[in-house]
């Protein structure tokens, strides 16, 4: 097990809060870390509409025909 903090790599104190197998010095630390992660989510959810909304668009060449 690492001796450090997964979000702001400082040391434990007397308690060692867990989230999703990583390990975290304070709550703080813990509801920052949420935060990262929804933004994360959020980001990728956006590329992911992105990509899924410009595959609707796509023509076909005017030489292919349709099953």
């Amino acid at each position: 097990m690492k001796n450090h903090c997964a979000y702001c790599h400082g040391k434990f104190g007397l308690v060692r809060h867990r989230r999703a197998f990583k390990s975290f010095c304070s709550q703080k630390c813990v509801e920052q870390y949420k935060a990262w992660l929804r933004a994360e989510v959020g980001k990728r959810k956006g590329w992911s509409d992105c990509i899924w909304s410009a595959s609707l668009s796509v023509v076909p060449y005017a030489g292919e025909r349709s099953a």
